[in-house]
C-alpha cells in the first residue's frame, strides 16, 4: 500500500524546521555529523542509512546523477516526514539530508538517522523513514551514462503518477 504525499504549508513547516536535521545540500554531507545532532541523555542506538550513486543499475553504467527539486516543497516535506517518524515510532529523534546538484558515481546521495533508547526502535524508525522519503518527497533524478541522458522518476511518481 503506497503512501500519499501530505498536504502542507512549506513556509509554516520550514519556519520552525532545524536545518542540522533536515536539509537539502549541493556539498558533501558527514552522516556521523548528521547522526551527532540527534546526540541525548535517552539516546542508546543511532541507526544511519547512507545512498551512494550506483555506477551499474539496471538500466547500465552510470557515470553521474542529476538531483533536482522544489526546494520548499521538499524541505517542508522532509521536516513533516521526519516529525511523523518521530510520532510513529519510539524514538527520540530524527534527521535526513539529502544532496541536490550533480554527483558522480560512488558519492553519497542520502543520509537517514533515527535515535532512540533500543536499536529495535532506531532500526524500525530508520527503514521506515527512507522507505517514505522516497515515496514522498519530490526530488528528481536524471542518469548519465556513456550511451546518452536518461531521466529516471522517483518512486513517488511512479506510485502516484506526476501529479501526486
Amino acid at each position: 500500500m503506497g503512501l500519499k504525499p501530505t498536504a502542507i504549508n512549506p513556509a509554516v513547516i520550514i519556519g520552525s524546521m532545524d536545518p542540522r536535521k533536515v536539509r537539502l545540500q549541493r556539498e558533501t554531507c558527514d552522516p556521523a555529523e548528521v547522526a551527532a545532532t540527534l546526540a541525548g541523555a535517552e539516546v542508546g542506538a543511532v541507526v544511519t542509512f547512507t545512498g551512494t550513486v550506483k555506477e551499474v543499475t539496471e538500466q547500465g553504467t552510470v557515470e553521474r546523477i542529476e538531483f533536482s527539486t522544489d526546494e520548499p516543497v521538499a524541505l517542508a516535506q522532509m521536516e513533516a516526514l521526519r516529525l511523523e517518524t518521530c510520532e510513529r515510532f519510539a524514538i527520540h529523534d530524527a534527521a535526513l539530508v539529502h544532496r541536490v546538484g550533480m554527483l558522480e558515481a560512488g558519492e553519497l546521495i542520502v543520509v537517514c538517522c533515527a535515535a532512540a533508547a533500543h536499536r529495535g526502535d532506531a532500526f524500525r524508525a530508520c527503514e521506515w523513514l527512507i522507505d517514505t522519503l522516497k515515496q514522498r518527497v519530490p526530488i528528481w533524478k536524471q542518469e548519465q551514462a556513456p550511451d546518452g541522458t536518461r531521466r529516471v522518476a522517483p518512486q513517488h511518481e511512479v506510485k502516484y503518477g506526476a501529479d501526486g
